[in-house]
């Protein structure tokens, strides 16, 4: 299960270059590119990302030395050591002579607080440290880490709701992100199956739990939910939830070396799961557009359909297109993306601001088609109305490298 673990986490690692997004839409979209793995060079990438690490460990060494009460700092410096475990190669070797040097760091600079504490429970060898529960209860307070409490709480109804309330409450969720979050759920049909993203998962819970919206929707982390890695549909959590009948899982097939062959297996799982799913739940069912569910998009891209930010599974074709139409013209509540009236310091407290200003970006392969349609059905208004709009969110991505911001443009003025 490890190699599949690193296989999910290889396919993400595709898709994000060098801290950039290009969103492509997937399933049923002349934008949707697929992801080969057949001629993937494993050791090449190894390498890679052995000196990518490396240079991104100094950084982070460099900022604690200058910063050493930062707790910002060094979680992002445990973050990084942290990706870098268990794979057995020599990424996972400076990890085990890296991590006790940070731990010892973080007990001189940082003893009381939460990011030492959970730093301690990332450490194989840690045996007196505290457990997440714990770590919740004597630090609430710990924004900066509420994103790890919310996952790790997932399966915890009472203690999820408490920890959304707590964090709407505080003010110091980002609202751009919650805006998001809205579009998404808003543009579902009542009692949706939403299978999200770890990023999306996040805000969606947040809408429902902390503000009590859209109580209608079940939203699970997809990577979760049809994987066999902490929430596995054969433990019987997923289906009770769902109300079917338990899922049986097929016997495994020995795990094949070769990462194309490996990802294939996994997405005949995938496959498999979602197939149980469909004939025993009479429920609209959808996927966020986020690149960690790039695995489950390509397992089911013959039966995605765009709705805009998210693709809805359907076994038979229908008119997509006037969804889109639909979200963007009445559901979708889109003038926070033509100005905002918060400081950015509000999100100093959420664990990465750089990817809340990336996630606006999905819009533009979300409404690419519409503005085609615009485009080509005369409809003047309408189309200079969604070009200006997706205009805007590309000449702002101050972000992005010159060429992804090209690359964007290009999509819109190209069609």
């Amino acid at each position: 299960m490890k190699k599949i673990k690193y296989c999910l986490l290889l396919a993400f690692g595709l898709c994000w270059t060098g801290g950039e997004v290009w969103a492509q839409s997937y399933g049923q979209s002349e934008d949707y590119e697929e992801i080969e793995f057949k001629d993937f060079d494993l050791e090449g990438y190894r390498k890679k990302a052995f000196e990518r690490h490396c240079k991104e460990l100094e950084k982070c060494k460099q900022t604690v030395k200058e910063n050493p009460k930062d707790e910002r700092a060094w979680d992002e410096y445990a973050n990084t050591l942290s990706v870098m475990k268990g794979d057995g190669t020599a990424s996972d070797s400076l990890f085990k002579i890296e991590y006790p040097i940070m731990l010892e760091g973080m007990k001189k600079h940082i003893p009381h607080t939460a990011t030492y504490e959970l730093a301690k429970n990332d450490d194989p060898n840690e045996k007196n440290g505290l457990s997440y529960d714990e770590i919740i209860d004597k630090y609430p307070d710990s924004f900066l880490h509420y994103s790890t409490y919310i996952t790790v709480s997932s399966r915890k109804e009472e203690r999820l709701k408490k920890l959304c309330q707590h964090w709407y409450r505080s003010g110091q969720y980002p609202p751009e992100r919650l805006n998001y979050a809205y579009n998404l759920l808003a543009s579902t049909e009542e009692n949706a199956l939403i299978f999200a993203g770890i990023f999306d998962y996040e805000p969606m819970i947040m809408l429902q739990l902390g503000k009590g919206l859209f109580q209608d929707k079940t939203i699970l982390i997809a990577t979760f939910a049809l994987s066999d890695m902490s929430f596995p549909i054969s433990g019987d959590e997923l289906t009770k939830k769902l109300g079917i009948p338990p899922y049986k899982e097929e016997e495994d097939e020995a795990e094949p070396s070769d990462p194309a062959q490996l990802a294939e297996m996994y997405l005949k799982k995938i496959q498999q799961k979602i197939g149980y799913i469909v004939r025993h739940v009479n429920r609209p069912i959808y996927f966020s557009a986020s690149e960690d569910n790039i695995f489950e998009k390509r397992a089911l891209k013959d039966s995605l359909y765009s709705e805009g930010l998210l693709f809805k599974y359907s076994a038979k074709p229908y008119d997509n297109l006037a969804v889109i139409r639909r979200n963007f013209e009445h559901t979708y509540l889109l003038d926070y993306l033509k100005e905002s009236f918060h400081p950015e310091t509000l999100s100093s407290s959420y664990d990465d601001p750089e990817k809340i200003k990336r996630e606006k970006l999905y819009y533009i392969p979300a409404f690419r088609s519409l503005l085609k349609f615009y485009k080509e059905s005369g409809d003047r208004a309408h189309y200079e109305e969604l070009y200006n709009l997706l205009r805007s969110i590309i000449d702002r991505s101050d972000y992005a490298t010159p060429k992804v911001k090209e690359e964007y443009l290009n999509s819109i003025n190209n069609l």
